[in-house]
């Protein structure tokens, strides 16, 4: 609840209540009472009746009614941790009863019940205000992303699933014909090393048919004649250099 008054002025009040001859005390004591009974535990009786009664009793029943809401006003200043609060039940009384013997004995116990009541009101004002008052969003932080590799798949960002590395059995098979990229640009020519063509002596196990210089550009073949046969396939792409020897 968020209190408006909350800069009363007990002088002010004492002053128009003489002036206005307690019509004004009636009307404003009645909004006093308001705010009071919002925080109280017990609700104060209506001060309307009170300014009856004091036609009766001479108004004790106003310094009564005034005293109980200056110990009420006390008890909730000690509860929102004010310290010292300078009102009460029996300083506000004798304030107003034995004060008035000096004449600025009321004014003095008004100001002290009023201070303490508008420090009472801040008080509620800001502590309504800090609840109220949204709090702020802390940004969201983003989660670290797994670095992705060839040989990872990412689930999600907090599971990567690893595979193991196939291994491919090399080929027993004799490799596959070989590019014309792969030979050099040069005229072809067949030259055989290791065994003389036409020798029927096994001078040699295997014969090899280079058709590159690296070294991936060689066959090898068991007979002669397979190795002849191949290099002579090879002779009529231009640009192949060709080496058929024993091994």
């Amino acid at each position: 609840m968020k209190y408006k008054h909350c800069k009363r002025s007990g002088v002010l009040f004492v002053i128009l209540n003489i002036i206005t001859l307690r019509i004004y005390g009636l009307i404003y004591l009645c909004f006093v009472a308001k705010d009071v009974n919002s925080f109280g535990r017990r609700k104060m009786a209506p001060y309307p009746l009170v300014w009856i009664l004091d036609f009766l009793f001479l108004g004790i029943p106003s310094i009564i009614w005034l005293s109980t809401l200056s110990r009420r006003v006390e008890e909730e200043a000690l509860s929102l941790g004010i310290t010292h609060p300078s009102t009460g039940f029996g300083k506000f009384f004798n304030w107003n009863f034995f004060g008035s013997l000096i004449i600025v004995g009321p004014f003095i116990g008004h100001c002290l019940t009023f201070r303490t009541l508008n420090a009472v009101l801040i008080r509620h004002n800001v502590t309504a205000i800090s609840e109220v008052a949204p709090k702020k969003e802390e940004p969201a932080k983003e989660e670290p992303k797994a670095l992705e590799s060839p040989k990872q798949e990412v689930v999600n960002p907090h599971v990567v699933v690893s595979y193991a590395p196939t291994i491919v059995p090399v080929s027993s098979s004799a490799p596959a014909s070989p590019k014309p990229e792969q030979m050099r640009k040069k005229e072809p020519r067949i030259v055989f090393e290791g065994a003389k063509q036409g020798s029927d002596e096994p001078t040699v196990r295997k014969w090899r048919v280079r058709y590159a210089n690296s070294r991936e550009g060689v066959r090898s073949f068991a007979t002669q004649e397979e190795a002849i046969n191949f290099a002579k396939s090879l002779a009529e792409d231009s640009g192949a250099d060709i080496r058929v020897r024993g091994k």
